[in-house]
């Protein structure tokens, strides 16, 4: 393992599940050569599992998501938030003039663990950022952002490996 850690540069091994694995078309089966999978080898290597969940209930039709064999977060639709989606929060469209901005307290540290961005905007124009959550005000170091550059939606974020960008 620690031939891999210096090729790829991170200190952290994956904690979580993977649903599926598919590289050139090929889906990889997970179980055991010996019972017609492919996994030759692996240690401490377990069942992904909901259980978690089955002793949880996210009010206000929020969804339990499993980060752990005993950890849990419920994802809460749009005007509710708390642990468990009990807190109602009224609801503020704001418009935006190009020359306008919210600051708010932003996602610290839990983006390193599970992020889900669910975004709804009606643009006026094609260009500008959307998002923007950074550790600094300089956009240096850790952030993710979100604009619109000739009306094309531009997803980039740089985790700590360098900057990156999805259009």
């Amino acid at each position: 393992m620690n031939t891999i850690k210096a090729r790829v540069g991170t200190e952290h091994q994956f904690v979580g599940c993977v649903q599926e694995l598919r590289i050139n078309g090929h889906r990889f089966d997970f179980r055991p050569t010996g019972s017609v999978g492919e996994a030759e080898f692996g240690i401490n290597v377990g069942e992904c599992s909901d259980g978690v969940c089955d002793q949880v209930q996210c009010k206000n039709n929020g969804k339990c998501v499993a980060r752990s064999a005993d950890r849990h977060i419920c994802l809460c639709p749009y005007r509710y938030h708390g642990n468990s989606c009990e807190k109602n929060s009224p609801v503020h469209i704001p418009h935006f003039s190009g020359h306008s901005y919210l600051e708010l307290a932003g996602l610290q540290r839990s983006v390193l663990s599970y992020t889900e961005i669910e975004l709804v905007f009606k643009p006026t124009y094609h260009d500008g950022t959307i998002l923007y959550n950074g550790y600094s005000r300089d956009r240096r170091g850790v952030f993710i952002s979100i604009a619109l550059e000739a009306g094309h939606l531009i997803f980039r974020f740089d985790l700590g490996t360098g900057p990156a960008e999805f259009r």
